[in-house]
C-alpha cells in the first residue's frame, strides 16, 4: 500500500492554489522516482492508472492539477506510456448511456489526458525505441483526437491545437514520417466538402504546410520524411482557398464569446503568411488580404458585438505578426512581416477607422474593447523595454520593433494620418501612436519624415482643416525635442517656427520655403544631413502669429536645458563621455550641462536664430558675392520678407541688437590658445547666451517699463562683451588683466541674478545658464544681497503680521455684509431685484402662450409635440467643459477665458467685489515666496558648486539658516492660530477658510525649501577636502563664538515636535558640527565639539521640549565625528534620567551609534570602556525592570524591549572590536546571570522577552549558569517566590471574582426577565 504522504500528493492535485498544485505534481514525480526499488513499479501502475481517471473529475481543479502530474510522470518515466494508452482507450470507448454531464466530463478526460502526453514528449522518445509499437500509439492519439473534435464545437479548437503540438513535436524531433500516422482518422482530402470543419481542416494544412516549409529549410525534406503526407499539405494553399478561409474564420468568430482567445486555425494562418520571404512568394497580395478580412469582419451596418469581435481578432493577428516578425529579424531571415504591417493600415481602413472612432467616446458599449485592442496592437509594435539601472534609472521610451525599417514606420504613420478618426483622437491615444512609431526613428528617418511634413505642409496646405496649424506646431516642435534629430531638423524647425511667427512676405509670388543648405552657405556653418536637404517653413496660410510664438519661445527655452543630440553623439564617440544606454538618445547620456543649446560644431543655438534673423531680411538666400553685383541684384535677390508689422522692434533697438550679435560672434571665434582672457568655453557661451537671448526677447515684450529695464541691462551686457573682446585679443595677459576680466565677467551674473527672479521664459533660462557657469566671478555684494532679501523678507513678514491682526478681525464684518449684497450698492441690489422679477413675469407670460398655442395646433391635429424640443440644446459636463476651455490648450481665447472663470472665484472683480485685506496680504505674501523661490534657486546653483571657494558662502549659510528659524517660528504661529479657529464658542468646528489653509501650505513650502538648499549646502562644505580650506576663513575663537550662537538659537526654538520644524533641526545640526569640525581643523582639537556634545548630552536629560534637537544633533556628530562623543558620561547621563521616556529614547539612540564607535580602530580602548560600561548599564535595567516597585507594569515591559536588543547589539559589536571570544568572561557572567534572573522572575514562559533572555543565558556554559543561579542571595530569591505566589495569587483572585461576576449575572438574567414579564 503507497504511504501516506505519496496519497497526500493526489489530494493537493485538485486545490485551487496553483503552487500547491506545482509542488504536488513535482512531488508525486520525486517520490516515484526515489522511492523504493521494490515498490516502485507498484506506485507507479497506481498512480498511472490514477492520473488518467482523475482527468475526468470535476471537482475543484482536478482537471488542470492531475493533468500537469500525468505530464510530470510521463516525463520521467517515459515507458508508461504504454500502461496510460490503455487506459485512454478505456475514455474512447463507447459512451452510450451516460448522461449529458458524464460525457462530457469523459470527453474532457481524453483531451486532457492527451494533452498530457503531447507536454511530457512521451511519444518522441517511444518513437526512438520502437517506432512500430509508437505507430500504433499514434494512430490511437489521433483518433482519439478526431472523436473529440467531432464531439463538441467547443472541443474542436483545443483539438486541433493538440493536435497541431503533436505534428510540430514530431517534426521537430525528425520524426518528420510519423506525421501521417497522427493524422489517419483526419479527412484533410475531403475538407473542402465538408462545410463544418472547413475552416479548421484548412488551419491545419496552413500547419502542415509551414512545417514542410521549416524541413526544406533544415535540408530534411526528403522523400521518405514526408511520404504518406496528405497532398495538401506539401502545396501551397491558392487565393481561392485563402479567401474562402477569411470569410469562413470571421463567420465563425461571430458565433464565439467575447473575451475567447483567437482560434488557433487563425494563428496558424498569419504564422505561416509571415514566414514567406517575399510578397512574391504569396499566393495573393497583401493589400487583398487585409481587403477581404477587413469586409469579413467589419461588415457594412454591424452590430456592436460584431465590431468587438473584429477588434479582437485584428488585434491578435497584429500581434502575431509582430512576434514572427521580431523572431525571424532575430534570426536574420526575410520575411513579409513589414509589408503585411503596413498593409494592414493601409487597407483595413474600415476596421482601424471603427476603433480611432471608438476611442473618441467613452460611453460607447464597445469602448473598453477598442481601448483593449489599441494596446494591443502598440504592444505589437513596441519592443520590449530596457528595464532601468542604478545609472540609468529612467525607464527609456517605448520604441518601434527592430522588423519595422524607418520607411515602414512613416508609412503606418502616413496611413493613419490620412484616417479622419486619428486626426481627432484624443491626445493621449494619439501621442502614444507617434510616440511610438516615431521615437526610434534614425537621424535619416527623421530627416526624411521632417522633409516630407514640410513639402507636404508649403505644397498641400489646408486651412480650413480644423485644427491643421496647431498640427504642424506640433510636428515642428517634436522634430526639435525628438531624442536623434540631427542638427538639421533641429535648426530647420526653429527657424521656421520663428519665421512663421515673427517674420511677414513683402509680395505675393513669395517662396513659402527656403532651403537649409543657402542659410548655412551664407552664415559659413556645415550641417551633415544624410537623408537629403531639409528646407525651412517660411508660411502657413490661415494660421494664427501667436501660436508660433508660443511654441518658438517654449521650444528654444527646452533646448537650452538639454544637450542636443547629434552634439552628444559627437562627444560619446570622441570618449569625452561614456554610454549608458542607446534607447534615448545620445543627448540624454550626456549628463554634463556644458553643452545646452549647442549644436554639434559648438555653436549656440540662439546664435543661429540671429544669423537667420539677417539671412531673410537681408535677402533669404542670396551669397555675400551676389549681392555685389548691383541694387537692382541685391533687390531681386532679397527682401522678401519682414518683420512683422505687429512687433515693436525700433531702429535704436535694431542695432544694438545687431552690435551683440557682432560682439558675441567675435568672442566667440576666439581660440582657447588665442584667448589672452583664459575664459573657457562653456563661459564664452554662458556670457554671450544671455544678451542674446535678451535680444530675441524684445520681440516678445510689449510693457514699456520691462522693454526699458531689458535695454538698459542689454547696455551693460554690450559694454562688458566689448571690454572681454578687448581683452582676448590683448597681446599680453597680466594679473591687472585678470582682474579687469573679472571686473567685466561680473556684470553678467550680477544681472542674470535679477532677470531670473524677475523674468520668465527664454531669459530666465539663459540667466540660469549664466549663474551656473559663472559662478566664480560672482560678486560679493550680488550674494550677500540675496541671502540679506531672502532674510529680511522673511523677519519682514514675521513682523507685519502682528499688525495686520486687527485688520482681519475688521474685515469680518464687511465680508459678512459683502456676501449679503454681493458687492452692490443699496440702490444697485433694488434695481437687480426688479430686474429678476421682470424677467420671472416675462418667462412665465412666454410659457403661458407656448401652451395655448400647443393646445391649439392639438385641436387641429397638425401639431407636432417635438418642436419644443428640437430647439433646446442640452449641454451635458464634458460638453460645457469643451465650450469653456476651447479645443486646444494653447487657444489663447480659451484660456483666457478660463482663467477669468478661475479668477472670479478670489477675486470677483467682474461683479465689483472689492479684495478684503487678508486676501490681498495674501496675494502679496505669494509673489514675494515666489521671488523668494527664484533667489533660493540661485543661492542653491551657487552652493552645490562654488560653496568652498569663497568665504562668503559662511554668510550665505547663516543667513538661510536664520531665514530658516523665522520661516519656521512664522508657521509654526500660523498653524497654531488655525488649529484654535477651527474651534467655535460652542466648541464647534468651523469651516476652515481657504485663504488661511493657503497660507499656511505655503508657509510650510518655503520652509521645506529653505531646509532643503541650506542642508544641500552644508553636506557640499562638509566634504573632506573643503573643511580644511573653509577653516581658514575664521580663526578658533571666531568658528567657537558661531558654534555657541547657533547652539543657543537652535536650543531656544519651540515647537520642535513640529513636522516642519525637523528642517531647522536638521540645519542647524549639520551647522554646528560645521563649526566644530572647522574649530579642529583649526585648532587640531575636539574640545569644542566635545563641550557642545557634553551640554547637549545634559540638556536631553534634564531640560524639556530640546529632545529632537539634542537627539539630531549627537546623531550627526556621531555620524561625522564619532570620536568626540567616546568621553562622554553615557552611563552616568542614563542613570540620571528621571524620565522613563527620555531614558529609553537615550537607550536606543546608543544602541544606534554603537557601530560607529566600533568602527574607531584608533580609539579602541575608549571605545571598549564605552562598550563596557554601557553593557553594565544595560544589565542593571534589566534588575531594574526586575525589582523597582515604582514603575508601572508597562514601563517596565518597555525597557525590557529597549534594553534587551541594546545589550545583544553591544555583545556583538564589542566582540568584533577585541576580536576574542566574550563567552564564558566575567562580563558575560554577569549579563547572563541578570537575564536569567529576569527570565526567572517572568509569570509566562515565551514571547520575545523570555527569547531574548534565552539567548543571553547562553553566553556561559550550562554549569556556570546553574553555579550563577545557585549564588543568587536568597533574599533575592525569597523576593521572587513571594512576588511569583503574589503574582498567582492576584490572578486567581481575579479569575474567581470575574467567574462568580459572571454566575451573578447570569443568575440575574432570569429574574429580571421575569420581573418584567411580571409587570407586563
Amino acid at each position: 500500500m503507497p504511504e501516506t504522504s505519496f496519497m497526500q500528493t493526489f489530494h493537493d492535485l485538485a486545490v485551487p492554489n496553483v503552487e500547491v498544485r506545482v509542488r504536488a505534481a513535482h512531488s508525486l514525480a520525486h517520490l516515484l522516482r526515489e522511492g523504493k526499488q521494490e515498490s516502485r513499479e507498484e506506485n507507479l501502475d497506481y498512480a498511472v492508472k490514477r492520473l488518467v481517471r482523475g482527468v475526468q473529475s470535476s471537482r475543484q481543479c482536478a482537471r488542470q492539477g492531475f493533468c500537469l502530474a500525468l505530464a510530470e510522470v510521463l516525463r520521467n518515466f517515459p515507458k508508461a506510456l504504454a500502461k496510460a494508452l490503455p487506459l485512454l482507450a478505456e475514455l474512447s470507448g463507447s459512451s452510450g448511456g451516460l448522461k449529458g454531464n458524464e460525457a462530457k466530463d469523459r470527453c474532457f478526460g481524453k483531451l486532457f489526458a492527451t494533452v498530457a502526453i503531447c507536454q511530457s514528449g512521451a511519444l518522441n522518445e517511444a518513437v526512438k525505441e520502437d517506432s512500430s509499437k509508437a505507430s500504433s500509439a499514434l494512430t490511437q492519439i489521433g483518433s482519439g483526437l478526431f472523436e473529440i473534435f467531432k464531439a463538441k464545437q467547443y472541443v474542436r479548437v483545443p483539438a486541433l491545437d493538440v493536435l497541431g503540438k503533436l505534428c510540430s513535436s514530431l517534426c521537430e524531433a525528425g520524426n518528420a514520417e510519423h506525421v501521417p500516422e497522427l493524422l489517419q482518422g483526419w479527412p484533410l482530402e475531403r475538407s473542402s466538402s465538408n462545410n463544418q470543419y472547413r475552416v479548421y481542416l484548412t488551419g491545419l494544412q496552413f500547419h502542415l504546410h509551414q512545417e514542410y516549409l521549416k524541413l526544406q529549410q533544415k535540408g530534411s525534406s526528403s522523400s521518405s520524411s514526408t511520404k504518406g503526407w496528405p497532398a495538401r499539405a506539401l502545396t501551397a494553399p491558392d487565393s481561392s482557398t485563402i479567401q474562402q478561409f477569411l470569410q469562413d474564420s470571421a463567420t465563425e468568430i461571430r458565433s464565439v464569446q467575447y473575451g475567447e482567445p483567437t482560434p488557433v486555425h487563425v494563428t496558424w494562418f498569419a504564422h505561416w503568411w509571415t514566414s514567406h520571404s517575399s510578397e512574391k512568394s504569396l499566393p495573393m497580395p497583401v493589400a487583398e488580404m487585409w481587403r477581404v478580412m477587413d469586409e469579413a469582419l467589419f461588415p457594412e451596418s454591424a452590430a456592436d458585438v460584431v465590431v468587438v469581435q473584429g477588434f479582437q481578432v485584428i488585434a491578435s493577428l497584429v500581434e502575431v505578426i509582430g512576434k514572427t516578425g521580431e523572431a525571424l529579424e532575430i534570426a536574420k531571415k526575410p520575411s513579409v512581416a513589414e509589408a503585411t504591417m503596413v498593409n494592414f493600415f493601409r487597407q483595413c481602413t474600415r476596421g482601424v477607422g471603427l476603433l480611432m472612432d471608438t476611442l473618441r467616446w467613452s460611453s460607447s458599449r464597445r469602448f473598453g474593447a477598442a481601448v483593449f485592442a489599441n494596446d494591443q496592437i502598440l504592444a505589437a509594435l513596441t519592443a520590449p523595454s530596457v528595464e532601468p539601472t542604478v545609472k540609468n534609472r529612467n525607464p527609456p521610451p517605448p520604441m518601434a520593433k527592430n522588423f519595422l525599417s524607418d520607411q515602414g514606420r512613416l508609412r503606418i504613420l502616413t496611413a493613419l494620418e490620412k484616417l479622419e478618426g486619428f486626426n481627432v483622437l484624443p491626445k493621449n491615444y494619439q501621442k502614444r501612436w507617434i510616440q511610438i512609431l516615431v521615437s526610434s526613428l534614425s537621424p535619416d528617418g527623421l530627416c526624411s519624415r521632417f522633409s516630407k511634413m514640410i513639402k507636404d505642409t508649403a505644397n498641400n496646405p489646408d486651412p480650413s482643416k480644423s485644427g491643421f496649424d496647431k498640427v504642424v506646431a506640433t510636428n515642428l516642435t517634436e522634430a526639435c525635442l525628438h531624442a536623434r534629430s540631427p542638427d538639421a531638423v533641429v535648426l530647420s524647425a526653429l527657424l521656421s517656427l520663428f519665421s512663421l511667427g515673427f517674420c511677414a512676405p513683402t509680395g505675393e509670388s513669395v517662396s513659402s520655403t527656403k532651403p537649409l543648405s543657402d542659410f548655412a552657405e551664407a552664415a559659413n556653418f556645415k550641417v551633415n544631413s544624410a537623408a537629403g536637404d531639409v528646407a525651412v517653413l517660411l508660411q502657413c496660410p490661415g494660421s494664427d502669429e501667436s501660436l508660433w510664438r508660443r511654441r518658438m519661445w517654449a521650444t528654444l527655452s527646452s533646448l537650452l536645458r538639454r544637450t542636443l543630440p547629434q552634439m552628444g553623439e559627437k562627444l560619446v564617440s570622441e570618449g569625452e563621455m561614456a554610454a549608458l544606454s542607446d534607447s534615448e538618445g545620445a543627448g540624454s547620456l550626456v549628463k554634463s550641462s556644458a553643452f545646452h543649446g549647442c549644436l554639434s560644431d559648438g555653436s549656440l543655438v540662439v546664435m543661429r536664430i540671429h544669423d537667420w534673423w539677417d539671412h531673410i531680411l537681408a535677402g533669404g538666400g542670396a551669397s555675400p558675392k551676389k549681392k555685389k553685383k548691383g541694387a537692382k541684384g541685391a533687390a531681386a535677390a532679397g527682401g522678401d520678407y519682414a518683420l512683422a508689422s505687429s512687433l515693436q522692434f525700433g531702429a535704436e533697438t535694431s542695432a544694438a541688437r545687431t552690435r551683440i550679435v557682432e560682439l558675441c560672434r567675435n568672442l566667440l571665434a576666439t581660440s582657447d590658445d588665442q584667448d589672452k582672457a583664459k575664459i573657457s568655453k562653456r563661459q564664452k557661451n554662458a556670457v554671450c547666451s544671455l544678451p542674446l537671448c535678451i535680444a530675441l526677447h524684445l520681440l516678445a515684450v510689449e510693457e514699456e517699463a520691462e522693454r526699458d529695464a531689458l535695454t538698459e541691462n542689454l547696455q551693460e551686457l554690450e559694454a562688458a562683451l566689448r571690454k572681454l573682446v578687448e581683452l582676448s585679443e590683448g597681446t599680453k595677459s597680466s594679473k591687472k588683466s585678470a582682474a579687469s576680466v573679472a571686473e567685466a565677467v561680473a556684470v553678467v551674473p550680477r544681472i542674470a541674478a535679477e532677470i531670473y527672479v524677475n523674468g520668465s521664459g527664454l531669459v530666465k533660462e539663459a540667466a540660469r545658464i549664466a549663474w551656473r557657469e559663472l559662478g566664480d566671478f560672482i560678486p560679493a555684494e550680488t550674494l550677500t544681497s540675496i541671502g540679506g532679501s531672502i532674510a529680511g523678507a522673511e523677519e519682514k513678514e514675521g513682523d507685519e503680521k502682528e499688525d495686520n491682526e486687527k485688520d482681519d478681525s475688521d474685515e469680518e464684518e464687511e465680508d459678512d455684509d459683502e456676501d449679503e449684497n454681493d458687492g452692490l450698492t443699496p440702490e444697485e441690489a433694488a434695481a437687480k431685484t426688479k430686474m429678476f422679477e421682470d424677467a420671472k413675469a416675462k418667462l412665465e407670460a412666454e410659457r403661458a402662450a407656448t401652451k395655448e398655442k400647443n393646445a391649439a395646433q392639438a385641436k387641429a391635429g397638425g401639431g407636432d409635440d417635438d418642436d419644443d424640443d428640437s430647439d433646446l440644446e442640452v449641454l451635458d459636463s464634458d460638453t460645457f467643459f469643451s465650450q469653456l476651455l476651447g479645443d486646444d490648450e494653447d487657444d489663447e481665447q480659451s484660456r483666457a477665458l478660463m482663467q477669468s472663470f478661475a479668477g472670479t472665484g478670489l477675486s470677483n472683480n467682474a461683479n465689483g467685489k472689492k479684495l478684503t485685506k487678508k486676501r490681498q496680504r495674501f496675494m502679496q505674501r505669494q509673489e514675494d515666496v515666489h521671488s523668494t523661490f527664484r533667489e533660493l534657486d540661485l543661492l542653491e546653483l551657487y552652493l552645490g558648486r562654488f560653496a568652498d571657494s569663497r568665504d562668503v558662502s559662511l554668510e550665505l549659510i547663516q543667513k538661510l539658516h536664520a531665514a530658516l528659524g523665522s520661516a519656521c517660528r512664522r508657521a509654526a504661529k500660523a498653524s497654531a492660530e488655525n488649529e484654535a479657529e477651527q474651534k467655535g464658542k460652542q466648541g464647534k468646528k468651523e469651516k476652515r477658510n481657504s485663504t488661511e489653509q493657503s497660507m499656511q501650505d505655503l508657509e510650510v513650502a518655503l520652509t521645506e525649501r529653505l531646509g532643503r538648499v541650506l542642508r544641500q549646502g552644508l553636506r557640499n562644505v562638509l566634504r573632506p577636502p573643503s573643511l580644511k580650506k573653509i577653516a581658514a576663513w575664521q580663526t578658533p575663537a571666531q568658528w567657537e563664538q558661531l558654534a555657541e550662537a547657533v547652539y543657543d538659537s537652535s536650543l531656544k526654538s519651540k515647537h520642535q515636535d513640529l513636522a516642519h520644524h525637523q528642517h531647522q533641526l536638521q540645519a542647524g545640526a549639520l551647522l554646528l558640527y560645521l563649526c566644530c569640525a572647522a574649530h579642529h581643523q583649526a585648532a587640531n582639537s575636539w574640545k569644542l565639539g566635545e563641550r557642545l556634545a557634553r551640554q547637549l548630552l545634559e540638556s536631553w536629560s534634564t531640560k524639556k521640549g530640546v529632545e529632537n534637537y539634542c537627539q539630531i544633533t549627537l546623531k550627526v556628530f556621531a555620524s561625522r565625528g564619532p570620536a568626540m562623543l567616546l568621553d562622554l558620561p553615557w552611563t552616568e547621563t542614563l542613570r540620571g534620567t528621571a524620565k522613563p521616556f527620555v531614558q529609553r529614547s537615550q537607550i536606543a539612540f546608543v544602541s544606534d551609534c554603537l557601530p560607529h564607535f566600533a568602527a574607531l580602530q584608533t580609539d579602541k580602548d575608549r571605545a571598549l570602556a564605552l562598550f563596557d560600561s554601557f553593557i553594565r548599564f544595560c544589565a542593571e535595567c534589566l534588575d531594574k525592570s526586575r525589582t523597582d516597585e515604582s514603575m508601572t507594569g508597562a514601563n517596565k515591559q518597555k525597557l525590557r524591549r529597549e534594553a534587551l536588543p541594546a545589550l545583544r547589539l553591544a555583545l556583538k559589536l564589542r566582540s568584533r572590536l577585541t576580536s576574542e571570544e566574550l563567552k564564558g568572561s566575567e562580563l558575560a557572567k554577569e549579563v547572563a546571570a541578570a537575564a536569567s534572573r529576569l527570565r526567572e522572575s517572568l509569570p509566562f514562559k515565551g514571547g520575545s522577552v523570555f527569547m531574548r533572555c534565552q539567548e543571553l543565558c547562553k553566553l556561559v556554559p550550562k554549569t556556570e549558569a546553574g553555579s550563577t543561579q545557585q549564588k543568587r542571595p536568597a533574599q533575592d530569591s525569597k523576593e521572587g517566590s513571594a512576588k511569583r505566589s503574589k503574582d498567582q495569587a492576584s490572578a486567581s483572585t481575579t479569575a474567581a471574582a470575574e467567574k462568580s461576576g459572571a454566575v451573578e449575572k447570569k443568575a440575574k438574567e432570569p429574574n429580571a426577565k421575569r420581573s418584567r414579564k411580571a409587570s407586563t
